[in-house]
């Protein structure tokens, strides 16, 4: 769904980022708000299996900004779909350092949730994402 434009209008953190604030607030876990989208000149990662889809500047709650990268990675995951990583020392020592990182396997979610109620926000926004472009093809179809 992110390929798809008319996602990306509705995700556009330039026209909309009230949208994009809410969806980041949720995998937060705390309320950001965007600053502004950075430019996205180059698409491709270093390895070409990556593929950058948007990158923002966003402000938290306490005050801290945080870039926020959107990526499509292709990862094998275990059977989870939200997995928080923070950098840790070899020997365990755990310092408060900047940066932190969220993965979210769509394919995973969509797999785990098939066939079941959308209960929390969060879960919508995951099945949004998660969609193929023939569910609003659909509806256009019909003129609804």
């Amino acid at each position: 769904m992110l390929y798809d434009s008319f996602a990306k209008a509705l995700l556009n953190p330039e026209t909309v980022p009230e949208r994009l604030n809410e969806l980041l607030s949720l995998l937060l876990g705390r309320d950001v708000k965007i600053l502004h989208a950075l430019p996205n000149d180059n698409s491709r990662i270093a390895d070409e299996s990556s593929l950058l889809i948007m990158d923002i500047l966003v402000q938290m709650d306490d005050g801290g900004i945080a870039n926020v990268e959107i990526q499509k990675i292709g990862y094998k995951f275990p059977d989870t779909y939200l997995h928080y990583f923070h950098q840790k020392s070899n020997t365990g020592l755990e310092i408060e350092l900047l940066q932190k990182y969220l993965f979210i396997p769509i394919d995973i979610f969509l797999k785990k949730h098939h066939n079941k109620n959308i209960n929390n926000r969060l879960e919508a926004w995951l099945t949004f994402l998660g969609s193929d472009g023939n569910v609003f093809k659909g509806i256009a179809d019909t003129g609804s």
